[in-house]
């Protein structure tokens, strides 16, 4: 009587669109392949704007294929409770997967990013309409046998490297695979793409692995802007916030939004002006819901993304070593950033505080800084950053402390729009392309 064939490690990734799950499968059924294991693998395209799920699925036997009675044969698809490993780059992905019947409590893994890419239904909705990340949570640990929940996309920054590359770390490292790592390196090696970067995600997610007790906290909106939060000033500033329950975690949010947008003493206005509304709060015995509410709104609006905020990203110090990263710069090797959505001339001219009394150092004319350190509608980071501390914006690079947020916005008649000098230079641009366009066609016409 032969003996049975052993039972294969079945492995179901959920991934978004765009993050390399593809690769990351490939780089498992390479890895396995090397020690002779029988391995398929399969894959189910999701469409776009985070309304389908983009999902890939592996079987693996984990002994040689010559140690076995006969060939074995392999599903294409996950079996309802059948699944060993869930591995998910999103929260809600993994929640859908929970959804689907695919994770038990007798022997499903869960390894899921706690970060959350927003769903369309989400995005649309009137008010609030986010899913609680608490539940989402609750979930994970009602249903699976075990699980590990961490940050992928912030150990994928940290790496400097895409989150597929963490996500094969975070599977070499989970135990279930018998598989090692130096198997893994190999395949990320034989890929010969962006090989450096790559084997730093997968390092980082095998190190994560070590502390399988890290626990994320249960608020997606708290979450937000965490890099913040190390600046001892900030949480000096969050836990001296007194606020309802209800409202605490949109209140810290909020707070942590307009530090980053431009300063503490920003942020401070805003508690101050939320604490008469925490008293008519109060008053009415709303519950905290009134403060809630308003605190979400006030933040956005008090966050306006004018031309100086976009001049604040193009200016982060952190811009620049991230697209190197994600080009795959080597150290010392020359390379340029030219941004060609930058507002035009006139755009940012009409953004400085000209005649401030709070400027420190005589302004040239807005005009004339305009033309020199933005020049139309392309512009480097260097020359971005120049022109800001040439005196025109003396506080983007410092976050826009002088900066008030409005949302006003200047219109002009037709006339005055079809006079400005880019319509004339539209217009001188058309006709002498109409007179090449008809010389053209005359020569083609002479036989």
């Amino acid at each position: 009587m032969s003996a049975p064939q052993p039972r294969p490690i079945t492995i179901l990734i959920a991934a978004l669109g765009g993050e390399g799950g593809g690769v990351l499968t490939d780089w498992i059924v390479s890895a396995a392949a090397q020690l002779d294991f029988p391995v398929q693998s399969t894959s189910i395209p999701g469409v776009a704007q985070r309304t389908g799920a983009t999902t890939y699925y592996i079987e693996i036997v984990p002994v040689p294929a010559r140690e076995l009675p006969a060939r074995p044969v392999l599903a294409l698809a996950p079996g309802v409770s059948d699944v060993d490993i869930v591995l998910a780059s999103e929260l809600m992905e993994a929640g859908r997967t929970i959804a689907g019947g695919f994770v038990t409590p007798d022997r499903t893994l869960v390894i899921a990013s706690t970060a959350r890419s927003y769903l369309v239904v989400e995005k649309m909705a009137m008010g609030d309409g986010r899913y609680d990340s608490a539940r989402l949570i609750k979930a994970v640990e009602t249903h699976a046998q075990s699980h590990l929940l961490l940050d992928m996309d912030a150990l994928a920054k940290q790496s400097g490297a895409m989150i597929n590359a963490v996500m094969l770390g975070l599977i070499a490292g989970c135990g279930r695979v018998p598989i090692p790592a130096a198997a893994f390196e190999r395949a990320i090696r034989a890929d010969r793409k962006a090989v450096d970067a790559n084997l730093r995600g997968f390092r980082g997610g095998l190190d994560a692995t070590t502390n399988a007790n890290a626990r994320p906290a249960v608020s997606g909106i708290a979450n937000e802007d965490r890099a913040t939060a190390d600046a001892d000033a900030l949480v000096a500033l969050e836990r001296a916030i007194v606020m309802p329950a209800a409202a605490r975690d949109v209140v810290l949010a909020g707070a942590r939004r307009l530090a980053a947008y431009q300063d503490l003493a920003y942020a401070q206005l805003y508690l101050d002006r939320l604490a008469p509304i925490r008293a008519a709060d109060a008053r009415v015995g709303a519950g905290g819901r009134l403060v809630r509410e308003t605190a979400r709104h006030l933040a956005v609006r008090m966050s306006y993304e004018d031309v100086i905020r976009v001049a604040q990203a193009k200016i982060d110090p952190a811009r620049l070593p991230r697209i190197a990263a994600a080009m795959g710069v080597s150290p010392g090797e020359p390379f340029t950033v030219t941004s060609s959505s930058s507002p035009a001339s006139r755009n940012c001219a009409r953004c400085f505080p000209l005649g401030s009394p709070s400027a420190s150092s005589p302004r040239p004319s807005g005009a004339a800084c305009s033309r020199a350190c933005i020049g139309g509608w392309r512009s480097t980071a260097r020359r971005c950053r120049a022109f800001c501390a040439s005196g025109c914006w003396p506080s983007c690079a410092a976050g826009g402390r002088n900066r008030t947020a409005s949302s006003k916005s200047s219109t002009r008649s037709k006339r005055g729009c079809a006079s400005s000098p880019r319509r004339r230079g539209f217009r001188a641009i058309s006709r002498s392309k109409s007179r090449n366009v008809r010389g053209l066609s005359r020569a083609m016409a002479i036989p």
